[in-house]
């Protein structure tokens, strides 16, 4: 939707018609290819040229708006196709911290109702019983009535202060809900 074209021969493209650029991520053979499982692929280097000839184009000489949009667009597409390094916040070793997080908070806080699946924190409160995603923070379940699941943006914003997730606010976030949850 952004404008990019595949080329089998050199990677994919966009043409800027405006200013007669084009733009190419170029690469070995397959980085451009449908990724095996689990399989990483190689992002390449970047390339501007000419329209009219495909002359290497300065990138001193490249508009700084063309050049912004352009590489905008490649990192929308490398996040949106990484294979889960251990900075996006539903990797393994993100999911495996925060749930050693819940479990000494919910330890130390005396929790009872609090457990532990692989991806999950699992609460079972008075007011009914909830799963909240380790990565993405998601709550699911069904309350009996009593009570609102809290939403996303008052329970980031909720006071409680866990200086051990500060930096981290998915975290702090994901842990005010398994806290507030808790308590219902």
């Amino acid at each position: 939707s952004r404008g990019w074209a595949p080329d089998d021969e050199v990677g994919p493209r966009k043409v800027f018609d405006k200013e007669g650029i084009v733009v190419t991520m170029l690469g070995d053979d397959s980085s451009w290819r449908a990724p095996l499982e689990g399989e990483e692929l190689p992002v390449g280097e970047v390339e501007f040229s000419r329209r009219k000839d495909f002359s290497d184009i300065p990138l001193a000489d490249v508009p700084p708006v063309l050049f912004s949009e352009a590489m905008r667009d490649l990192d929308m597409a490398i996040s949106a196709a990484s294979s889960g390094s251990a900075y996006h916040e539903d990797s393994r070793p993100v999911m495996e911290i925060r749930a050693a997080l819940v479990n000494e908070t919910a330890r130390m806080a005396g929790l009872k109702n609090v457990s532990l699946d692989e991806e999950h924190a699992l609460i079972r409160g008075k007011a009914g019983e909830w799963s909240v995603h380790l990565g993405t923070g998601a709550v699911c379940g069904e309350s009996q009535g009593t009570g609102d699941i809290p939403d996303r943006k008052r329970s980031s914003r909720s006071g409680l202060f866990l200086p051990f997730a500060e930096d981290d606010k998915k975290t702090a976030e994901i842990l005010s809900r398994i806290l507030q949850l808790s308590a219902m």
